[in-house]
């Protein structure tokens, strides 16, 4: 990423700390998830517009806004496209022409585990550390089981507390490890079956 882009992007993140703090010890989940999808905001103008921050057009942010809409899932588009209005209008106090439409959320039926359930599914899957791995992923870092085989041992940065999922079904390239997450993981790796050398 472009140096200019880069230091915005650190700015943008020091001004996000003071809009949406820390709760207790857990990073708000709207000032991580800004950021992030701030970042991809501004590597998809640097690779398809060649442009910085500085050079940012209304125009630019309406194509970004369309090529949102068709690559990813409405629900999605609602966190991200008001990631970039914050990043635009509140940040950089670019004005209203900045401004895009937000799309509403879709509500969708899902059957959600009760506690009880998601306590029963915890304990069978502690038989080994990959089921404990995968019930606490999926419980914990909301991933799909179509994101597991994606999933790669040098994508998790446990010093800051970053799963990397490459092509996740959502759009989001990362997750948060929580502790619990990060716990399961080096387990797993103590007990992880190394492949034969030929």
């Amino acid at each position: 990423m472009n140096e200019k882009n880069i230091q915005i992007l650190k700015e943008y993140k020091e001004y996000l700390r003071g809009e949406y703090p820390r709760t207790g010890t857990k990073v708000g989940h709207t000032q991580k998830n800004y950021h992030r999808f701030t970042k991809n905001f501004l590597e998809w103008i640097e690779e398809n517009k060649n442009k910085t921050y500085k050079e940012l057009t209304a125009d630019d942010v309406q194509k970004y806004r369309v090529y949102c809409m068709e690559k990813y899932m409405q629900n999605g588009n609602v966190g991200r496209l008001s990631a970039v209005n914050n990043f635009t209008i509140k940040f950089l106090k670019k004005g209203k022409k900045f401004r895009i439409s937000v799309p509403l959320s879709v509500f969708v039926k899902k059957n959600v585990l009760s506690k009880e359930e998601l306590n029963t599914y915890l304990k069978s899957a502690e038989k080994t550390p990959l089921d404990n791995l995968i019930a606490i992923y999926q419980i914990d870092g909301h991933l799909r089981p179509e994101d597991f085989y994606r999933l790669l041992i040098t994508g998790h940065d446990c010093k800051n507390q970053t799963l990397y999922v490459t092509e996740a079904k959502s759009g989001d390239d990362s997750v948060t490890l929580s502790p619990r997450m990060e716990k399961a993981f080096k387990e797993y790796l103590q007990y992880r079956v190394k492949p034969k050398r030929k």
